[in-house]
């Protein structure tokens, strides 16, 4: 059982206890039933995320770097976080070349350069008393003190420095408000996390400003983005925006690019993480532009972002792209896949400059379309298909449309989309074809 996180049942009666029959390995007699997760080295400690029941395990490293891992709430066990073939993100045995592939690896490592030698894991913080710290995992070292917070931010974790407490940080606790302590286990006090705010409004990052479909960063003139961040709305929910034209205050938040006020889609709070998706102006120029978070007229910090010509995504439904027949506007799915010869269309973002631009806010025209201006390819397992159609989808807001013919060479089964515009490629969305 070393190495391991079990999960067992001492509430049914059965002594010493019984094996939860959704257990991963609870049939399978090559693993101790009991086994939830396996591949850790000393984990101090795990906690689940109150909202979404996600498992974060800081797990204490041999040599040379501690390491967080992230269990979705979602997860039906069996993973393997890697030890002792890896040590956080570096091969451990052997020390090079190590076989990755089965292995869950961990959000965040720290290495042992300034005297950190020992994680203490914490708790996602929910509680009132400090709002910017919402979603945000708190940690800390043992033998150095430093206290961070590590927080979801799109497709990555970003991870900032809280404070150098002095204190030999043991454990954490969380109190039922949500409120996180913090022991000492040197003085043997227990303290209350609370925070000042740096800033009076919203908190955003850099890498946290992404393409709404690819959540790569950055930011493309006229094409939907998403901001992560924390003080955009406390609470679990969603505000969509009702009708266009889009408003550029939605649940009294406001976000400028550049100084302009840009038509906001939807401000959500899910699953641990705070959300703005909005449009980016059809007029950005220039290698940065800056953004800005505005709520209930407090104003947050003020970050640079990559401003692309083109940054092509294909739209997904968490999984396959999101595509549909041309002739009868039924979607593509594994249960009817697309036919070779035949007309689709899919959705896009960050595919740059079109012509007859719409207002800020207005759905794409209908009459001129609103054509790409760049030049556009469309493979699908690297086949060459006919372009019919590439620009601003009618009646939507910042959304591409891409009309194409699947190619009769592409074979069937579940094939890589990728879009190019001006040279540069999509990340590959999948689509099933027979």
């Amino acid at each position: 059982m070393l190495g391991k996180i079990l999960r067992i049942d001492t509430e049914s009666g059965a002594a010493p206890y019984a094996i939860p029959p959704s257990n991963p390995f609870a049939d399978n007699t090559a693993f101790l039933p009991e086994i939830w997760a396996l591949g850790l080295r000393n984990p101090w400690r795990f906690s689940f995320d109150r909202q979404n029941g996600d498992l974060w395990i800081a797990d204490v490293g041999q040599n040379r770097a501690e390491e967080v891992n992230v269990q979705p709430g979602t997860s039906s066990g069996g993973e393997n976080y890697g030890w002792r073939r890896m040590e956080g993100l570096s091969c451990f045995s052997p020390p090079a070349n190590c076989d990755r592939e089965g292995l869950t690896l961990p959000v965040h490592e720290y290495t042992r350069e300034r005297g950190d030698v020992s994680v203490t894991g914490g708790y996602v913080y929910r509680g009132s008393r400090s709002p910017e710290l919402t979603g945000a995992y708190l940690y800390a070292d043992f033998a150095s003190g430093r206290m961070w917070t590590l927080r979801r931010e799109g497709d990555g974790y970003v991870n900032r420095t809280l404070r150098g407490s002095g204190f030999s940080v043991s454990t954490f606790g969380q109190d039922e408000d949500g409120e996180v302590l913090v022991a000492d286990y040197g003085g043997g006090g227990i303290y209350r996390i609370e925070t000042i705010p740096s800033a009076p409004g919203p908190q955003i990052s850099s890498g946290g400003v992404v393409n709404a479909a690819s959540f790569q960063p950055g930011i493309v003139a006229g094409s939907l983005f998403t901001v992560f961040g924390s003080g955009f709305r406390p609470a679990p929910g969603v505000t969509g925006a009702a009708s266009i034209p889009l408003p550029t205050v939605l649940d009294e938040v406001a976000v400028t690019v550049n100084g302009i006020a840009v038509p906001l889609l939807a401000v959500a709070n899910g699953n641990g993480q705070e959300q703005i998706n909005a449009q980016a102006p059809f007029t950005l120029s220039g290698d940065t532009v800056a953004v800005t978070v505005r709520r209930a007229g407090a104003t947050g910090n003020s970050v640079e972002v990559p401003r692309l010509d083109a940054q092509p995504a294909i739209f997904t439904s968490g999984g396959p792209a999101i595509v549909v027949r041309a002739a009868d506007n039924t979607l593509v799915t594994p249960g009817r896949p697309a036919r070779r010869d035949e007309f689709v269309y899919f959705y896009a973002n960050g595919l740059g400059a079109v012509d007859s631009p719409p207002l800020p806010g207005q759905g794409g025209p209908s009459s001129p379309l609103a054509r790409l201006r760049a030049p556009v390819t469309v493979t699908l397992d690297g086949v060459p298909c006919e372009v019919q159609f590439a620009g601003l989808a009618p009646g939507l807001v910042g959304v591409y449309q891409v009309n194409v013919r699947v190619a009769a060479a592409v074979p069937p089964g579940t094939k890589p989309l990728v879009i190019a515009v001006g040279g540069v490629s999509s990340p590959a969305a999948m689509v099933p074809v027979e």
